[in-house]
């Protein structure tokens, strides 16, 4: 080894000091020459080259190359003489003296310059695998940029798109805001055009028959008419048509007929009872006049004579005339006690011509503490032939009770107030106690 490659030399490691040495072209091709020689160099460097413009056609990475390991010696050690001081494998005798051990012997100069000349070659093909390494890198690195650019070329595909679909729809929206009617309004207008035409055609078909049904009225007055032919069908048709139409007159006219007789028998029925009411009216009358004659007391009638009879039929008109009453009949049965009991059939008119007949029966009964009273049982008459709304009207008169013989003239103002429609709401109106 030269005194340079002593100086260069490395005291730590058995391999070269820095790449700065190895970089010089002469160095490189005399470690080359002794390890391999020129010729398995170039093969090297001629079958990579090979690899890179392979990877480089098809943008992949060329797979690396056989990784040969490195030919490492055996550790040898190395004794050299630097500024006084002995060292072994870079290591100061000093410090081997500072540790307590003893250093390791003395190698020979010649073998320290075999191993040497040993790690230069095995430099020489680390060089060449870092080169292959940059290279690899290099071809990756823009293989990953063109992978890494697909996804970018996609998305600016996709916001082009994106792009254009908006511009789309709002071209569509636009246009659909721009438009006078919606679908459902133009179904609407055309349907409202086509019962327009409808009506417009059927008002000139009227307009048509009208003018023909015209010239029809006018022709005979002239004398002069077209001669229509009716087939079979049409005049049988004609015919049943008419007799349905005469059919439905008939039992129109036969309900009439109908609703004629009910009403006609039902005026027959109303006066059979007026006539049947005005003679029962003037039976009681007379037999209220013959009960007034017999009942007069027997002094009067043989002192006074007739005159006196006309005078209890002038006071019986005045109280007829007064309270509105008329006794129509009197009878008599006999009672529980001394006398007998008197029922009145009597018939109340008001000055509106409103009338109720009924009956009142006196008669006697004995109470409790063993004294007699005399009390009145009312009973409404006919009230069958009357309508409901009188019947309402009467209130609790409609039905028979019984109540004290002092209170009759409290009994014949409540008869009259309903008759009259008054029901008894006037407060000064006295009431009945039933």
């Amino acid at each position: 080894m030269s005194s340079d490659e002593l100086a260069n030399f490395d005291m730590k490691s058995p391999q070269m000091a820095g790449p700065s040495t190895l970089s010089s072209n002469k160095r490189k091709a005399a470690i080359d020459s002794k390890k391999s020689g020129p010729v398995a160099r170039k093969k090297t460097s001629q079958r990579r080259e090979e690899t890179i413009e392979l990877s480089s056609e098809h943008e992949l990475p060329p797979p690396p190359p056989p990784r040969q390991k490195a030919r490492r010696g055996k550790a040898t050690s190395t004794s050299v003489a630097m500024n006084g001081h002995t060292t072994t494998n870079g290591r100061s005798l000093l410090s081997s003296k500072r540790s307590g051990k003893s250093p390791p012997p003395a190698v020979p100069l010649d073998k320290t310059v075999a191993n040497t000349k040993e790690n230069d070659g095995s430099l020489s093909e680390s060089v060449d695998e870092h080169e292959h390494k940059i290279e690899r890198k290099t071809v990756l690195h823009n293989s990953d940029k063109s992978r890494a650019d697909k996804p970018m070329v996609r998305l600016q595909k996709m916001y082009e798109d994106v792009v254009k679909q908006r511009d789309e729809f709002a071209r569509q929206f636009e246009q659909l805001s721009q438009l006078r009617h919606t679908d459902t309004e133009k179904l609407l207008h055309e349907q409202q055009l086509q019962y327009e035409a409808r009506l417009k055609a059927q008002q000139e078909s009227i307009h048509e028959l009208q003018v023909s049904f015209n010239r029809l009225d006018t022709l005979p007055n002239s004398g002069k008419g077209p001669l229509h032919f009716l087939t079979k069908e049409a005049a049988e048709r004609e015919r049943q048509d008419v007799q349905r139409e005469l059919s439905k007159l008939k039992n129109t006219l036969k309900e009439k007929d109908t609703l004629l007789n009910e009403k006609d028998q039902e005026l027959v029925r109303l006066n059979d009872d007026i006539k049947t009411t005005r003679s029962e009216l003037n039976t009681e009358i007379e037999n209220s006049k013959k009960l007034v004659a017999r009942t007069a007391p027997a002094s009067l009638s043989k002192t006074s004579g007739g005159k006196l009879d006309s005078r209890n039929a002038l006071i019986v008109r005045l109280y007829e005339e007064l309270t509105g009453i008329l006794i129509t009949n009197v009878k008599h049965e006999p009672g529980k006690f001394k006398d007998d009991d008197a029922i009145f059939t009597c018939v109340q008119t008001t000055r509106s011509g409103t009338s109720l007949q009924f009956t009142l029966k006196y008669t006697a009964n004995a109470n409790d503490d063993g004294s007699i009273s005399e009390t009145v049982v009312y009973t409404p008459l006919n009230l069958d032939k009357e309508s409901q709304s009188f019947i309402e009207q009467l209130n609790f008169l409609a039905a028979p009770f019984t109540f004290e013989k002092d209170q009759m003239q409290v009994f014949s103002q409540t008869l009259t107030s309903h008759l009259e429609g008054n029901n008894g709401d006037d407060d000064d109106t006295p009431r009945m106690e039933e």
